[in-house]
């Protein structure tokens, strides 16, 4: 597969060897809290965490199920794909996850789940980022990707200098206790890349790190309506459903 430093050399982000860490550094998760899509946690909320170098919140269920689950999807979308899945670190630096940055600020970036690569030529044709929900989220996830994910994805892509991005989500039923621990679908949905959306929210989370955390000096807590209209034009836009697939191979 040609996959190596040559085809990473087009990239407008840089690579480091080792991850900075949560309290560290403004990664995707942040880019929700930052844009006041998170229901989680607010700007005040993520500036607090920063500067008091608090870790990131206790491993959650979810987050549990999604680390079970992560390989699976992958090689499942891979294998039902006419792209490969390529998740491990391209750079070869070490086994880590793939921290992808702002080549001016690397606190600023994330960790990127993989890539798609064209199987018939090696080309890198797309990043990808894979999510597990329940009942509860599937509403997020049926035309259009999660609001959230999109913004986080979107972000990656501006660092990566992509103009594609895909998500696949797995969908869990419950079992006989009434926990959401069946899988059910995994659904794909499809990304393009937006300069303008991309500007504002690089603006933002660059104004935030810059002017609020290392001056030490509070956010305002909301960010301006302009950005909800401006968001949901681009969601409603530039993604779409990609696919959905069964689960197991079996099924």
């Amino acid at each position: 597969m040609k996959f190596d430093t040559f085809t990473f050399r087009f990239f407008r982000g840089a690579f480091l060897e080792t991850f900075p860490g949560y309290d560290k550094c403004l990664t995707g998760t942040a880019i929700s809290s930052i844009m006041g899509i998170a229901p989680w946690e607010n700007r005040v909320d993520l500036y607090e965490r920063l500067i008091n170098r608090t870790e990131k919140k206790a491993l959650t269920w979810e987050m549990r199920r999604l680390g079970s689950y992560k390989s699976h999807i992958i090689r499942r979308f891979s294998s039902t794909s006419p792209s490969a899945v390529y998740y491990l670190n391209p750079m070869k630096l070490t086994k880590c996850p793939l921290y992808v940055c702002d080549i001016k600020t690397p606190n600023i970036g994330g960790i990127v789940d993989g890539f798609l690569v064209e199987r018939r030529n090696g080309h890198l044709c797309a990043g990808y980022m894979v999510r597990t929900a329940g009942l509860s989220s599937a509403r997020f996830w049926d035309k259009h990707p999660s609001h959230i994910y999109t913004a986080q994805s979107l972000f990656y892509m501006g660092l990566c200098g992509l103009s594609r991005w895909v998500i696949s989500v797995m969908l869990f039923d419950k079992d006989k206790d009434g926990n959401e621990t069946i899988p059910k679908t995994i659904r794909s949905f499809h990304m393009k890349f937006d300069q303008a959306v991309y500007d504002y929210i690089y603006r933002e989370v660059s104004d935030f790190w810059h002017n609020n955390v290392e001056q030490e000096v509070y956010p305002t807590p909301y960010l301006s309506p302009e950005f909800n209209d401006m968001f949901d034009k681009y969601v409603e836009t530039k993604t779409s459903f990609l696919r959905e697939i069964k689960p197991f191979e079996d099924q």
